[in-house]
């Protein structure tokens, strides 16, 4: 269970290079000069989707440490079977 959210967390942080890339393309630094805006938006843009894949693929681990922590929890007997059966 520990594992599968430990995970998760580095998948975070370099999806938020992603983010980072979209600041610096739309922030118009120097070394950009040799793109004209157009390309600069569509590269923008490209990070963005990949961005969105990489919530996508955080998701997946986010959600799959609940698995053996639900089951955890119901052979514990904390939650009365009535409750979770329904």
């Amino acid at each position: 269970m520990v594992t599968l959210f430990v995970i998760s967390v580095p998948i975070s942080f370099v999806n938020v290079l992603n983010q980072i890339a979209v600041l610096k393309l739309l922030g118009g630094t120097g070394f950009l000069s040799v793109f004209d805006k157009a390309q600069q938006d569509a590269l923008a843009m490209v990070f963005v989707g990949v961005h969105g894949y990489g919530v996508i693929i955080a998701q997946i681990f986010w959600g799959l440490w609940l698995a053996p922590f639900g089951m955890l929890v119901f052979r514990s007997g904390f939650i009365p079977p009535i409750l979770a059966s329904s």
